[in-house]
């Protein structure tokens, strides 16, 4: 009986409506991160390149540029912090008013790990060259330099892009390659088409 007199609520509900609003406010821009988390890893909205060189010779200072007409944006760098830390941690909701204190809370001295909202960074994904994006009302993908050997196959880093243009339209990307002690440069189309979005964003608050 002692134990449970001295473990009972003492909030007020100004407390207790403090705490929620604490709380809602949080989540909310934690559930938004994690939207932009999921977003910045969805398969369909990353623009995947390959360079393949059918060649005999190898090649050095290969610099690959490619423009996206249409409404196509790069990620925000806000975005793209995000994108690349682990997804951020929810925090408990409060404890409904009037519900006795776990008894955990009781004990002063017991070290409980503090709560992380700034999630660590992970490995960016893919291994290939890296790039610069420039947002020029559309969006051109600059490549960093590589070097290609005889017959292989360079997979440069996926590239996460916004688009707006509707559901079937068909975007014609347009693509430059130049290599040192090379004259001249190489230069392609190929089409890329928008579809339906499958992200599922219903389980934001339990993965």
């Amino acid at each position: 009986m002692g134990i449970a007199a001295g473990n009972s609520d003492t909030r007020t509900r100004e407390d207790y409506e403090k705490e929620v609003a604490g709380y809602l406010s949080t989540a909310t821009e934690l559930l938004t991160r994690r939207a932009i988390w999921r977003l910045y890893r969805y398969e369909p909205a990353l623009l995947h390149l390959e360079v393949a060189n059918s060649t005999d010779l190898g090649y050095t200072g290969v610099r690959l540029t490619v423009h996206i007409p249409g409404d196509v944006k790069s990620y925000p760098e806000d975005w793209v912090d995000i994108g690349e830390r682990e997804p951020a941690t929810l925090p408990r909701p409060p404890r409904p008013l009037g519900t006795p204190k776990p008894f955990e809370a009781m004990l002063p001295n017991l070290y409980r790990p503090p709560l992380s909202f700034d999630p660590p960074a992970l490995e960016s994904f893919g291994s290939g060259p890296g790039y610069t994006v420039r947002d020029t009302g559309s969006v051109t993908v600059e490549n960093d330099e590589f070097e290609v050997r005889p017959h292989e196959t360079i997979t440069p880093d996926a590239v996460p892009l916004t688009l707006s243009d509707g559901m079937g339209a068909e975007l014609t990307a347009t693509w430059s390659a130049t290599a040192a002690q090379v004259r001249g440069r190489l230069d392609g189309t190929f089409v890329l088409v928008v579809t339906a979005s499958t992200l599922d964003l219903s389980d934001l608050d339990t993965f």
